[in-house]
């Protein structure tokens, strides 16, 4: 009997896990669109423009320690804010380790297109978007969420600008946002 309790248990331990992973993905894609959708240039250019988006997820609890002001100054609306620290102080936020994920599976939506480590050599034409994320802790009804974005626009030795903060998540009708 123990062990079909221990295997029952593993299996939604297990799964649990997974879905969690399923949910960050698509918070990633999503994110990583909306963010590139508001970021963008005045004078953009038509054609393709090149992103090099990193697959390594650095654990949230660790930058914060790195730069605690990221997650004290925020300009979000009270509701916004007991939500955004609620999530900051949650376990799920300290427990959250490193993962990679699989950047090929995101969708970047038009003009945008995903770029290769060997596309960020200095050039004068090849100035691309890099962006790293965090973690995604989420809510425990994965209806909102908290994230650190660093965006730069660049090459791997230069960046013209940027910015790196953290970011409170929403999932509104299927897809995530970020409050502004």
């Amino acid at each position: 009997m123990k062990n079909i309790i221990l295997i029952i248990f593993s299996f939604v331990f297990l799964n649990c896990g997974r879905n969690y992973e399923i949910e960050e993905d698509k918070a990633i894609n999503d994110i990583v669109n909306d963010y590139l959708k508001n970021s963008r240039e005045s004078n953009i250019n038509v054609g393709e423009k090149n992103v090099f988006i990193s697959d390594a997820l650095i654990p949230i609890s660790q930058i914060k320690e790195d730069d605690e002001l990221m997650f004290i100054n925020n300009s979000f609306k009270p509701s916004d804010s007991i939500i955004f620290y609620q999530i900051v102080n949650s376990n799920t936020f300290k427990n959250l380790k490193y993962r990679e994920f699989n950047k090929g599976n995101l969708q970047l939506d038009k003009p945008y297109k995903q770029s290769k480590k060997s596309d960020l050599k200095v050039t004068d034409e090849n100035v691309l978007k890099i962006i790293k994320l965090s973690r995604i802790c989420f809510d425990d009804n994965m209806e909102n969420g908290v994230a650190v974005i660093e965006y730069m626009v660049g090459n791997e030795y230069t960046t013209e600008n940027g910015y790196n903060g953290a970011l409170l998540l929403k999932k509104v009708n299927n897809k995530w946002t970020y409050v502004r």
